[in-house]
């Protein structure tokens, strides 16, 4: 018998501690503090945690104490202070339809078995009088809120990529939406949208989706790519000659394939690299109109503005070479003189000791080559040079006096113009072997000036005795 009674009373208790353990984990008053309303008047002394205030229950549906909650919640139980009779309580979902299987939603202990999705409930008085009511309370749990909505940031912008972020939330996954379309579904906080076009706008969105599976959207935001620069023109130039033009270009950073195209769009030259190049085959005074293209750094053909040039006048045919030239030499202390005669030349090249001097037209026939060195040997050879071919002159070595060159000026006979005409003479004189033969004569011409200054002292006066 003690067995029968102590099981009776397990199954008593325990549905008692099931829910009182289910409603202490969600022990929330939903309507605490909040404004409740009697036929329509707004009170809030049914919720302000005051027994002693309290509000007069007329009887009648219509006399009901109402209350709407923003959002479908999940409601354990509720209870109420003062009184505690038959006065029901009816909760009904968003379509107004009664939840629970009964009209009045309590059990015999006051509390409503769970029910979810409540929008609203009403409490009234089926009695036939009024009585005063105190301290009204519905416990259970508000939905969960959804997450924050994402703020979208455009991170980095490129040519063809778009890498947007926004900032972590409750979500656990995101879905990206591009131009309207779901693109794909992540679990980080950036996505890149790759492949897209330089200079356009596209539209982004994200959901963010929590782990209660409540989502919220962003806002559209209208991203921008990269635009390309504006296109860079390469400005070239053309030297024109009477069969052949050379074309030069810039190159700017990146550029590839240069191509040369007459105006009329016949190619010339294709594939060119570096910055020049020759064009032959032209006609000689024939004016051409050339514009250039190439590709730039994104792929584009860019074309030049157009250049504009005549080709010169044919210089006269020539058969042979030109002559040989002659060739003269006047030197001074520091200076050398150059002349020539030849003929048929277009052009000449003067070398001095093997090396190139310069060059002069055709009309050139004779250069000065100042500060040389005195007492050196020079050689100079000119070249005659035209389109058959080029023919040089004998060399022609000299060295530039030590002293004026007084070659054309006329010296009496004496012992002091001796002397200088022996030492221009040595002047002109290069080797030991010459220094040598002129300090043996020095000596000699000593002693016959001795021997003819003496033999004149000798010789008797005029008409003098012997």
């Amino acid at each position: 018998m003690r067995k029968t009674i102590l099981f009776l009373v397990a199954l008593f208790l325990i549905p008692l501690l099931w829910h009182g353990r289910a409603y202490a984990e969600d022990n929330y008053d939903l309507i605490a503090g909040k404004t409740l309303y009697i036929a329509g008047r707004a009170t809030n002394l049914l919720t302000d945690g005051d027994v002693n205030t309290k509000e007069t229950l007329s009887a009648g549906l219509a006399n009901a104490v109402t209350y709407t909650f923003p959002e479908p919640v999940y409601v354990y139980s509720y209870s109420f202070t003062v009184p505690r009779n038959f006065s029901p309580v009816r909760f009904y979902d968003e379509a107004g339809n009664v939840l629970a299987a009964a009209s009045y939603a309590y059990d015999w202990n006051g509390r409503v078995l769970a029910i979810n999705n409540v929008k609203s409930f009403v409490y009234y008085n089926v009695q036939s009088a009024a009585f005063q009511i105190s301290e009204l309370k519905v416990f259970g749990r508000e939905p969960p809120k959804p997450p924050v909505k994402p703020v979208l940031t455009l991170a980095a912008s490129d040519y063809n990529s778009l890498t947007v972020t926004w900032d972590k939330t409750t979500g656990v996954k995101y879905k990206v939406y591009f131009n309207g379309v779901e693109k794909d579904e992540v679990t980080t906080e950036s996505y890149v949208f790759k492949n897209l076009t330089q200079g356009q706008s596209y539209n982004i969105k994200v959901t963010v989706t929590d782990s209660n599976l409540l989502s919220t959207d962003s806002d559209t935001y209208t991203f921008k790519t990269k635009s390309w620069p504006d296109p860079v023109k390469i400005n070239f130039a053309v030297t024109p000659k009477w069969d052949t033009a050379y074309v030069t270009w810039d190159t700017p950073s990146g550029g590839t394939t240069y191509n040369i195209y007459r105006q009329d769009g016949v190619l010339v030259r294709n594939n060119l690299g570096g910055g020049a190049t020759t064009v032959h085959g032209l006609t000689p005074e024939t004016s051409y109109t050339y514009v250039m293209t190439y590709v730039d750094l994104f792929g584009r053909s860019i074309t030049s503005d157009p250049v504009t040039f005549v080709t010169l006048v044919k210089p006269p045919d020539v058969v042979e070479p030109p002559s040989k030239p002659t060739i003269k030499v006047f030197t001074t202390d520091s200076r050398a003189v150059i002349s020539w005669e030849s003929t048929g030349a277009t052009s000449y090249v003067l070398y001095r000791d093997g090396e190139q001097l310069t060059t002069l037209t055709a009309d050139q026939t004779q250069y000065a080559d100042t500060d040389l060195s005195t007492g050196r040997l020079y050689t100079y050879v000119v070249e005659a040079v035209n389109n058959v071919g080029a023919t040089q002159s004998d060399p022609r070595t000299v060295k530039l006096s030590i002293s004026p060159d007084m070659s054309s000026v006329d010296m009496p006979l004496s012992v002091p113009g001796a002397l200088a005409t022996a030492t221009s003479f040595l002047s002109l004189l290069d080797g030991w072997v010459l220094f040598a033969v002129a300090v043996g004569l020095v000596p000699i011409i000593i002693f016959v000036l001795y021997w003819v200054v003496n033999k004149s002292k000798k010789a008797p006066a005029a008409g003098a005795r012997k």
